[in-house]
């Protein structure tokens, strides 16, 4: 693609549109890093930026070639309530006025900078997708060592997360590829954004999700697979509607716990398994039988409607599209 021509003249814009198409830039750029994930580049009636792992893109009407930093102009831009006034100075400034406000943002050369192509869309997608990114995204943890602990699962028609001691699959139904393994990075670009689900598409390397109005989030991909997990969750499990006052249960003597487990006896939640100590809290109906660890039933409180709490050695629940699993610890007998 030739090199768009260097504008020096002054251009007018409305702020909201930019305003908006920055900010949704501005979901995968940083404060402080190297230039390519510090700055916004405008050119070609787009605004484009990566921090190296996620890739953003957004349509503008402006006919801008200019690389601002992302903090300073979303800000600047922020400020303006009329009509707004672009005049670039140099490569390493940018006028922005609007009524009495003005800014000079410092910019670099566009040139400096490796712009992302999209992967090309294959498939039709939509909210559930998103819905689905919203409630796995929670659990992986970015610094884990292991893909599993540190990404999400594309698995055909779910997606799976784990912390390894909670499994967590969300089924939403597309038809999508299977054993993809999506950095963390990825869900807050498309799940902090109103900007409604459309297509797909990736590489060996990378995925593409685009909105319907044309921006779209590009990540790169683990090159490691995730271990085959389906033996955990297509396990026999005979699963009861979750009794009312269980989490509430949970949440009651959740303090009093020292080794972070909450131990089901007969009838009754426990802090201890020792029934001389701790917290109690009874809950008609509750089986004898491992202890589970409070973080991680507080975190599927939301969407479960129904569990097991005897499945071997784990818990399984069970929600609207959702299903998994919890690993418990036997008590001393």
């Amino acid at each position: 693609m030739a090199k768009p021509k260097k504008r020096t003249a002054e251009a007018v814009s409305e702020p909201s549109t930019l305003l908006a198409a920055l900010k949704f830039c501005g979901l995968v750029t940083q404060d402080i890093g190297p230039i390519n994930a510090t700055h916004i580049h405008l050119g070609a009636n787009w605004a484009t930026a990566s921090n190296g792992i996620v890739s953003c893109s957004h349509p503008i009407a402006e006919d801008i070639y200019a690389c601002p930093q992302s903090r300073l102009i979303i800000e600047a831009l922020s400020k303006c309530n009329e009509n707004i006034s672009f005049n670039q100075l140099d490569a390493s400034k940018l006028s922005i006025k609007s009524g009495k406000f003005k800014a000079i943002v410092p910019c670099i050369d566009p040139t400096l900078l490796n712009i992302a192509l999209p992967d090309p869309p294959i498939a039709l997608i939509n909210e559930r997708f998103k819905e689905g990114l919203s409630i796995v995204g929670i659990l992986p943890n970015e610094n884990a060592q292991s893909v599993h602990l540190a990404s999400i699962l594309m698995n055909g028609q779910s997606l799976i997360s784990t912390t390894g001691k909670l499994i967590l699959e969300y089924w939403h139904g597309l038809d999508l590829p299977p054993g993809i393994s999506l950095p963390k990075a990825i869900v807050e670009p498309i799940t902090k954004t109103l900007k409604k689900l459309a297509q797909f598409g990736f590489s060996q390397s990378s995925v593409t999700f685009y909105f319907e109005d044309g921006s779209w989030v590009k990540s790169q991909l683990y090159v490691e697979k995730w271990p085959d997990i389906s033996a955990i969750l297509d396990r026999p499990s005979n699963a009861w509607p979750v009794p009312g006052d269980f989490f509430a249960g949970v949440e009651a003597i959740a303090g009093f716990t020292e080794s972070g487990f909450v131990y089901l006896d007969q009838g009754c939640l426990r802090s201890h398994e020792n029934a001389a100590q701790g917290a109690s809290y009874e809950i008609a109906g509750l089986p004898k039988g491992l202890a589970f660890p409070a973080k991680q039933l507080a975190m599927i409180r939301p969407f479960v409607t129904s569990i097991d709490f005897l499945a071997k050695d784990m818990l399984m629940f069970f929600g609207e599209n959702v299903r998994g699993a919890i690993a418990g610890i036997r008590r001393n007998e």
